[in-house]
């Protein structure tokens, strides 16, 4: 586990980097979701993410930005059969309040927090995480906990590598998964993206 110093450090250094990129252009919602390019790169690169949904729910985004990939989430899954109720948390307070104009139907479901340290009003049939949410050192115990604190029973913990280009396979989230002593249920991937799950019973 990484020190209490070291941790608030790292998270600062995030929260930082977040908002020096994406509230670069506030024109660009693509930016504020931290992609470059527009709408066809983005289906591209983030699609895939649907694949995990298996059936009507919930849906919280840990470091949901602005919204955009509940958005486009509530279409490529309804595409597949599949209707969610988007929920999302981000610790930076402007991107929250982006999200809830994207989503006002939904803009109670957003909330300011750190993932780390929030706690949640409900648990959800999908929750999807980044690990470079928290130190390297932490992400054993961050997927603990939110698979514990935050996933129902049953439902499904999602897990995304991004960032990997042209080299993304489903293997990349597999591996980092079974590292960290986790047995993973499914897995896929979309260009820049690795994707696995955790399902929990």
């Amino acid at each position: 586990m990484t020190n209490k110093a070291d941790r608030e450090a790292y998270f600062r250094e995030v929260e930082l980097t977040i908002r020096d990129y994406y509230l670069a252009d506030p024109s660009n919602p693509y930016c504020q979701s931290g992609k470059t390019g527009g709408a066809e790169h983005w289906e591209t690169t983030r699609c895939c993410i649907a694949e995990a949904v298996n059936a009507d729910g919930d849906y919280l985004d840990l470091g949901c930005a602005n919204g955009l990939l509940l958005e486009s989430l509530l279409r490529w899954c309804a595409e597949r059969g599949f209707n969610i109720t988007p929920h999302g948390v981000d610790f930076v307070p402007e991107l929250v309040a982006l999200a809830q104009q994207r989503l006002p139907d939904y803009a109670a479901n957003f909330h300011v927090g750190n993932a780390w340290f929030w706690r949640p009003p409900q648990r959800y049939r999908f929750v999807q995480l980044l690990l470079d949410a928290v130190p390297p050192a932490d992400q054993h115990a961050y997927v603990a906990r939110v698979l514990h604190d935050m996933v129902a029973a049953p439902g499904r913990l999602i897990v995304s590598v991004y960032g990997l280009g042209t080299s993304a396979t489903p293997a990349v989230a597999v591996k980092t998964l079974e590292g960290l002593g986790f047995e993973v249920a499914g897995a896929t991937a979309c260009v820049s993206a690795s994707v696995a799950w955790i399902d929990k019973g």
